[in-house]
């Protein structure tokens, strides 16, 4: 087995941590983590191809290809909508996912489907998560230091920093420059994959944390507020606080 298949396996199988994290840790009942859920097993999927560990025809394997790179930029930037509370932040999601979407739309009917015309979305998508995940991560670490529940997006901001950052230079060399050297490219495409979904798992283990802490402060917020009645915000709050420090916060 050469290194780069070696490095291919591994990092498939890094890929499966945070699909299994996802399911274990029930995030998927968070609408967004069920973007990333897809995405993640569409990469998991196409390495196997790749890596020929799954049998298919040239044909499928590049359609394979395509319908990663058509939807790669929309399923991330859809999965960030839950990275940051922002409502300025979210419009500039859903501006950009449905531009990329009616992109690909155009491209498709005239040019085509194949990985040659998905190279016209996947650069700018790529620019755009990458751009957005800069912006991310600085708010997110910004925010870690004073409250413990923005860890987890921090982390996982941090993971798309680093292999959106990864995948910019990996599209200069193979679109933009055509270097012709491809298993050196491949090569560092497994390398920051591998990094980042580490990350990626890391986060989702403190986001779910966060999550059902959130909808335990929910739950005794309703049943507090039944208790006090109109003094909820005085007395129940309190208790929330005491309960949950830092959590009411976000």
């Amino acid at each position: 087995m050469s290194l780069l298949d070696t490095i291919g396996l591994i990092s498939t199988i890094v890929i499966a941590l945070p699909i299994i994290a996802i399911v274990v840790l029930r995030l998927t009942t968070f609408k967004t983590y069920t973007f990333l859920l897809i995405y993640l097993i569409m990469i998991f999927g196409y390495n196997f191809l790749e890596l020929n560990y799954i049998s298919a025809s040239d044909t499928f394997i590049n359609n394979a290809a395509a319908t990663n790179n058509f939807l790669d930029a929309p399923l991330m930037l859809l999965f960030m909508l839950s990275l940051y509370p922002s409502k300025l932040y979210k419009g500039i999601i859903t501006v950009a996912v449905v531009l990329l979407v009616l992109t690909s739309i155009l491209i498709i009917s005239i040019l085509g489907f194949s990985t040659t015309t998905a190279a016209y979305v996947l650069g700018p998508g790529v620019l755009i998560v990458f751009m957005l995940s800069v912006y991310l991560t600085w708010n997110n670490l910004r925010i870690s230091v004073r409250r413990r529940g923005a860890t987890g997006r921090a982390i996982i901001s941090s993971g798309l920093l680093f292999m959106y950052g990864s995948y910019v230079i990996l599209y200069t060399i193979v679109y933009v420059i055509k270097d012709p050297h491809i298993n050196e490219a491949l090569l560092l495409f497994y390398l920051c994959t591998t990094i980042a979904c580490i990350a990626i798992c890391v986060g989702a283990y403190f986001e779910s944390k966060r999550y059902f802490r959130l909808k335990e402060l929910q739950i005794t917020r309703k049943e507090l507020s039944q208790i006090y009645g109109g003094q909820k915000t005085n007395k129940a709050t309190l208790l929330e606080a005491a309960l949950f420090p830092g959590e009411h916060l976000f």
